[in-house]
């Protein structure tokens, strides 16, 4: 179970979970299944991004070491959960905001959220604005 704000070293670099990937309509594109950036984002298994907080030399035969968990422990898996199926979740927006290490991205959509917008999300779904 991957958190946000868990440390990891990668080769000689380290770095931190910042945030859930959203997947982008080219998924749909390269793969040619008209739902299946809905299937994934459903599904929460999205993946996510880095922060790189120490620069090192990585080559694609180094893994990931924990070096330390997010006392936090909030998952990919939920905040997803929060950003795409249970939007009017406070108690979950919250808990959320509450990891310092979040992204801003994803900072600023659960504020908006706390003050009653919604960001729109067209554009990554479909590519239309």
């Amino acid at each position: 179970m991957s958190a946000l704000g868990t440390f990891f070293e990668l080769g000689k670099a380290i770095v931190q979970v910042s945030q859930p990937r959203q997947p982008c309509y080219k998924l749909t594109i390269r793969h040619g299944v008209p739902d299946m950036l809905l299937k994934v984002q459903q599904t929460g298994y999205t993946g996510f991004y880095f922060r790189v907080l120490a620069e090192g030399v990585v080559s694609k035969d180094d893994g990931l070491s924990l070096l330390h968990r997010h006392p936090k422990e909030i998952s990919v898996s939920f905040a997803n959960r929060i950003m795409h199926r249970e939007k009017d979740n406070i108690e979950g927006i919250r808990q959320i905001l509450e990891v310092e290490e979040l992204s801003l991205n994803w900072r600023n959509t659960f504020l908006k959220r706390l003050a009653g917008t919604e960001t729109d999300s067209r554009e990554r779904l479909t590519g239309n604005t």
